[in-house]
């Protein structure tokens, strides 16, 4: 099952993931963070994806992996040595059987090939690269990864210049 936020707000998410669903499990094997990106910003996005691993790291989930779909190489993996990141190149010749343009493009692109291994029962979380996720939004995404009722909504996405 594939699922889709771009800068989310979890209603519930400022309730602590509870012991009791850790000792149940979770119903994935894999929580996918997928950050899209033309590329231009690499700064940014390997500081999202740091703060991603500490965040992952101290609310113990260790079945993740974090992605970043770009246009052209931001030199992640040379810049976070960790296994569990992984950089997705969109060749510039690539074409969707539907024409889509732009960060449809390239998520289409990370479906396509090979480098998606995702299961059925995995789950995908798709960012911006400017986003970022809190230990509030975390614990709301494993409330609804488990309970599947908890209220998700997009925030309001202010640009400053």
């Amino acid at each position: 099952m594939i699922f889709v936020i771009a800068t989310c707000f979890f209603n519930d998410g400022h309730k602590r993931f509870s012991k009791e669903k850790e000792k149940k499990g979770l119903d994935f094997t894999i929580l996918c963070f997928r950050i899209v990106t033309k590329g231009d910003y690499p700064d940014m996005v390997h500081a999202n994806v740091r703060g991603l691993l500490i965040l992952l790291e101290q609310n113990k989930v260790e079945n993740f992996i974090i992605q970043a779909v770009c246009n052209k190489s931001i030199y992640l993996q040379q810049t976070i040595d960790h296994p569990k990141v992984k950089e997705l190149v969109v060749p510039e010749s690539y074409t969707t059987q539907n024409g889509t343009k732009f960060k449809a493009r390239n998520l289409q692109y990370a479906l396509e090939t090979d480098c998606d291994d995702l299961k059925d029962n995995d789950w995908v979380v798709h960012l911006d690269e400017e986003s970022q996720i809190t230990e509030s939004s975390l614990n709301g995404i494993l409330n609804f990864i488990q309970e599947g009722k908890h209220p998700i909504g997009n925030l309001l996405i202010i640009f400053q210049f």
